[in-house]
């Protein structure tokens, strides 16, 4: 009996990292009136997430997606509201951490119930000196309250760097933000006409603003994957810079680079004094700071290490923990409360430990999207203030959806 009692823990523990795999359905790219955006597909109404056949990888992928909020007044009302503990709880089945520790919940169950009806199919069994009870799968507590520090400490720091990485990268893009604000105001105040024609003079300060709106594009496009992103950052380059001009750049190895070259070029070629040129061009160069640390980053994961032996302390932890609930639990029908508990306390630690690995890779879950509009917005709105108050071109030209947003 105790061997099959370890085949059945080797098996559980198996089942921690088995899923069934389907090829995932993409998301789409959609045009809609005043930008590009990426639609999330609704999952197959006919796979329920709890069937085999649910791609429990693929969803997960998926609900990065619904990460991006960005919240104005009515939703920080809502966030702060003293209802959101009832609202919380009653969504509990539709929790993305919820669904995504399907396979692992089910497998701490499975232990818990195994270990329950093989302990109650044996009898009574008796003690030893060294705490086993023999003859049942049952054991004293004292390991686990050993280990439980250990575990919470691993546990702690694992969700305190992955935090500190999506805060950094919010930092940067922070600093993105302002730096593509700045290049486009002096751009506009600081360049002179010369012996420049005035369409001459229009067209490359819109370049300088269209380029600048593109760095940001680029920027989101460069920590996105898939072939749907790729699709979706060069038409976004088509609408701002032409069909041309986005082939050349998405064809680049470093597209980020290839903009910042492009707007450093745009700068040399304009009548700029010396201290207005060298202002602009530390805008410019700032582009490389904030793209090298989203790359640092997007590039260096939390060691890989650390993750390994938390997951494995984590794992053997919860699935030898249902024969210390057993043993503490006194009558029969106590003792059938070690499943639901093995259950609800897998569902807290396991769902720290998502966390963490979910806000490892920041870019995917950041609203870039929300970000880049704002840019485009903002930094459109200045060009039309520039060169409408100057009269080179007239309101239903400035006011196209092309240009206002």
């Amino acid at each position: 009996m105790r061997v099959i009692s370890f085949l059945a823990l080797l098996v559980a523990l198996a089942c921690v990292h088995t899923n069934a795999f389907k090829a995932p359905t993409p998301p789409q790219v959609v045009r809609s009136t005043s930008k590009l955006m990426m639609s999330t597909p609704a999952k197959p109404a006919e796979v329920s997430w709890l069937s085999p056949e649910f791609d429990m990888d693929d969803y997960k992928e998926r609900a990065r997606v619904i990460k991006r909020t960005v919240y104005d007044h009515e939703d920080w009302r809502r966030h702060r509201s003293s209802k959101r503990y009832l609202r919380n709880l009653s969504t509990l089945a539709d929790s993305e951490i919820f669904r995504s520790l399907r396979n692992q919940l089910l497998a701490v169950t499975g232990v818990a119930t195994f270990i329950v009806t093989y302990n109650a199919l044996i009898g009574t069994g008796f003690d030893t000196d060294f705490g086993m009870h023999i003859g049942k799968l049952a054991v004293k507590p004292l390991p686990f309250s050993i280990c439980t520090g250990s575990l919470s400490l691993l546990l702690a720091f694992r969700t305190n760097d992955a935090y500190s990485r999506w805060a950094e990268a919010r930092k940067i893009w922070g600093s993105t933000i302002q730096r593509c604000f700045d290049l486009v105001r002096s751009g506009l105040t600081y360049m002179e006409q010369g012996d420049m024609t005035d369409e001459e003079f229009a067209n490359l300060k819109k370049e300088l603003t269209l380029r600048t709106i593109a760095y940001a594009r680029v920027q989101k496009g460069h920590f996105r994957d898939g072939p749907e992103e790729a699709a979706i950052l060069k038409a976004e380059l088509a609408e701002l810079l032409g069909e041309e001009e986005a082939e050349r750049i998405c064809s680049a190895a470093h597209k980020p680079c290839r903009v910042i070259q492009d707007l450093s070029e745009l700068i040399r070629a304009a009548n700029l004094t010396d201290m207005k040129r060298q202002i602009l061009d530390n805008s410019v160069a700032a582009f490389c700071d904030t793209v090298g640390a989203s790359e640092r980053i997007f590039k260096t994961p939390v060691p890989l290490v650390y993750t390994r032996h938390t997951s494995r302390f984590m794992s053997l932890w919860l699935l030898l923990l249902p024969m210390a609930l057993y043993r503490e639990l006194g009558t029969v029908s106590e003792q059938l409360l070690t499943i639901p508990t093995s259950a609800i306390i897998a569902f807290f630690l396991l769902g720290i430990e998502e966390l963490g690995i979910q806000l490892e890779e920041p870019f995917s879950i950041l609203p870039l999207e929300a970000m880049c509009d704002g840019i485009e917005r903002t930094c459109l709105e200045m060009m039309y203030n520039d060169l409408g108050e100057q009269g080179y071109f007239d309101d239903t030209e400035l006011c196209s959806s092309k240009w206002c947003m």
